[in-house]
């Protein structure tokens, strides 16, 4: 009964983890670059634990810093482009709106991590194998 108990307790605390690894992404509304360092502190502390947080920590990390980079690119083109064409302020905006969807994808994955179900991130580059 005990050791059901343990076992129970053991797949549920697994599961918080899982889910922290994608949701400590969200670290990045509050801090610069939060969303590559929530889930990189997570997946040091419990990578070692378990092995499905190393995994899923490795694609939150993947995701996140893919997005970041695609984020900083994009940003520094269009701030080139609205030098040059004071109309394309717009252009910016929208890019600000396309700036939450890693976050939006973040919780998505946390949630359904934690309940159990499958969603891969829609593109990721493997930088951490």
């Amino acid at each position: 009964m005990i050791e059901a108990q343990t076992e129970k307790q053991n797949e549920e605390l697994k599961r918080n983890w899982i889910a922290a690894c994608h949701a400590s992404a969200l670290l990045g509304l509050a801090l610069p670059f939060g969303n590559i360092l929530g889930p990189l502190v997570v997946w040091l502390m419990n990578k070692d634990r378990y092995r499905e947080v190393m995994l899923e920590g490795k694609l939150a990390l993947n995701f996140q810093i893919t997005a970041s980079i695609i984020l900083l690119v994009g940003g520094g083109l269009l701030s080139g482009l609205c030098i040059l064409l004071p109309m394309m302020v717009f252009t910016f905006i929208g890019f600000g709106l396309v700036s939450w969807i890693p976050m939006i994808l973040a919780g998505i994955k946390a949630y359904n991590a934690y309940h159990g179900q499958e969603f891969e991130y829609p593109c990721s580059i493997r930088f951490i194998k």
